[in-house]
């Protein structure tokens, strides 16, 4: 039978958002430094069991570290809202959501760091 558990192990990545299907939103915080920096890694892993509508959001840094023309970073709380404003949409409209509204933020201002992104959706 399916669990729907999941476990992470979060070695100095950010962010890292958890959202459930009532609205509770939560950075998964990293308990250990990025891989690479110490001589020896040690993770510890985590588990969480996804309800129906909980939502995965795992993001590189250059999303909520994207400036506008003007110099203003997009930031961790607007990011989190735009997932919040579509979270009952499927991963993969959610994933397109925030690809063009981070695009739209920027608007023209060149892209400083990578954009990678991963939206895991338990549908039931």
């Amino acid at each position: 039978a399916a669990t729907a558990m999941l476990t992470y192990a979060n070695a100095g990545h950010s962010p890292v958002v958890y959202r459930d299907a009532n609205g509770g939103m939560k950075m998964l915080e990293a308990a250990e430094p990025p891989l690479g920096i110490l001589p020896e890694l040690a993770c510890v892993d985590t588990t969480v069991t996804m309800a129906p509508g909980d939502i995965l959001m795992v993001a590189s840094d250059g999303f909520p570290e994207a400036n506008n023309e003007s110099g203003e970073m997009l930031g961790y709380q607007r990011f989190m809202q735009m997932l919040d404003d579509v979270a009952d949409r499927t991963a993969g409209q959610i994933l397109e959501h925030l690809l063009d509204r981070v695009k739209e933020f920027a608007a023209g201002a060149p892209q400083s760091d990578d954009q990678t992104l991963i939206i895991l959706k338990r549908s039931r």
